[in-house]
């Protein structure tokens, strides 16, 4: 995607394109379609001729003007082209330090290794630090405001499909570690998985990393969903009229979700994770993360749980911030709701470790109100960096493993009905 986005910005912006030109070279690009299209910008901005995606086209003569086209269609406008570079740069310079590393294992001569070990040393790039100017940042920033403003299919925001959640975040922002959190049965994972349905149906790569449930479970909870069936059917038998619904939709909902990259790996470290989504990256634009559970994971090297499950929280932030994607952390809260006459939980709750209160840029919790009706589950934002916290409340069918929010209609009757109540943010 990093690579996408300099193409984008050499072909739209000529001081971009002349930046640039000072500060890489076509042997920085990995993906080879746009090592082609450098080198045509590259001699086109030689000869002093214009470029746009025709005369790019004309120029290469091999390449098909739609797929040159379609990188300036699919990239939302930015400025940024500054950090697009510096990020291809360390990109470059991990490669040849990996490059280098099996070199020195593979030499037998310690002159070569000497000459390795000397070009390491002389490679001072780890050592800068990333800035970018008030001016690329202001017009980022107006750009994604007139973006969100005039053109919402371009918005950078993933929506959950849950109108109040959506509604009180804003979307699910980029570099934005999101955690929900809800005692065992209550619906977290329910929740995510409806967001993930969602978030794929709009084409976006969802990583989703499952430290205790199986890929099959999981992608059963997720048919069950979105044909309406009961769950139950997948361990014991369907019923005819829901067998025939998911065998006719079978295809149509793997073309659905086939950006659904489920691991389900229950000894997944945070570094695993790490990798995991870096590899990833280098082929393939990552939409978003998400991680079930944070009390699940482990690190090694800490004296106490605390510690450690604060280290965890702090990582899932640099890499919502590494990625510039949301990070969805679930994770459990403690006994001491149970125990209590107020259902709502409170950010004292969150186990194990009052960091992950500081790491999130939002909190909210999932929770039954029980003089109400068990289907109605509450959403509770808890804590909110870009707007208000406020309640709001979703039907959970758990026969369906399905979890959406209500319409206006819908509340006016349920609270008619007495199963819910007005809510008191």
């Amino acid at each position: 995607m990093i690579e996408k986005q300099i193409i984008y910005c050499m072909m739209t912006d000529d001081k971009a394109r002349r930046y640039i030109l000072t500060k890489i070279t076509e042997d920085y690009f990995i993906n080879d379609f746009y090592k082609i299209l450098f080198k045509g910008i590259q001699e086109l901005d030689g000869i002093k001729k214009a470029v746009d995606p025709l005369t790019l086209q004309k120029h290469l003569q091999l390449i098909e003007l739609e797929k040159i086209t379609d990188i300036v269609l699919s990239i939302v406008p930015t400025h940024n082209y500054k950090t697009y570079v510096r990020e291809l740069q360390e990109q470059k310079y991990i490669l040849d330090m990996k490059q280098d590393a099996k070199d020195i294992l593979n030499s037998t001569k310690i002159d070569e290794v000497i000459d390795i070990k000397n070009k390491i040393s002389n490679n001072n790039f780890a050592t800068e630090e990333k800035h970018v100017d008030s001016e690329t940042l202001i017009n980022d920033i107006i750009t994604e405001a007139l973006t969100r403003r005039y053109n919402k299919e371009k918005r950078t925001e993933l929506m959950s499909g849950i109108s109040d959640f959506d509604k009180t975040l804003g979307g699910l922002k980029k570099d934005n570690l999101v955690l929900i959190a809800a005692r065992p049965g209550v619906g977290k994972t329910a929740f995510v998985l409806n967001i993930t349905n969602n978030i794929c149906k709009n084409n976006k790569n969802v990583l989703f990393f499952s430290l205790e449930m199986g890929a099959s479970e999981l992608m059963k909870r997720i048919l069950a969903m979105k044909n309406k069936v009961n769950s139950l059917g997948f361990n014991t038998f369907f019923s005819e009229k829901d067998i025939t619904k998911l065998d006719n939709n079978k295809e149509s909902d793997a073309d659905e979700l086939k950006t659904l990259h489920i691991y389900d790996d229950a000894n997944n470290s945070i570094d695993d994770i790490k990798r995991i989504c870096g590899e990833f990256s280098q082929h393939n634009k990552l939409d978003c993360v998400i991680i079930d559970y944070l009390q699940l994971m482990n690190a090694k090297g800490f004296k106490s749980r605390n510690e450690e499950v604060g280290y965890l929280s702090r990582e899932c932030k640099k890499l919502a911030k590494q990625y510039n994607c949301p990070v969805l952390l679930l994770s459990q809260l403690s006994r001491n709701i149970e125990s209590r006459k107020d259902w709502r939980p409170m950010l004292s709750d969150l186990r194990d470790s009052g960091s992950i209160e500081q790491d999130a840029d939002s909190v909210t919790f999932l929770a039954h109100d029980n003089k109400f009706s068990k289907e109605i589950t509450m959403g509770i934002v808890a804590k909110n960096r870009h707007g208000e916290m406020r309640q709001f409340p979703m039907l959970f069918e758990k026969e369906y493993s399905l979890m959406r929010g209500l319409s206006e209609k819908e509340k006016i009757k349920l609270k008619e009905l007495g199963r819910i109540k007005d809510v008191k943010n």
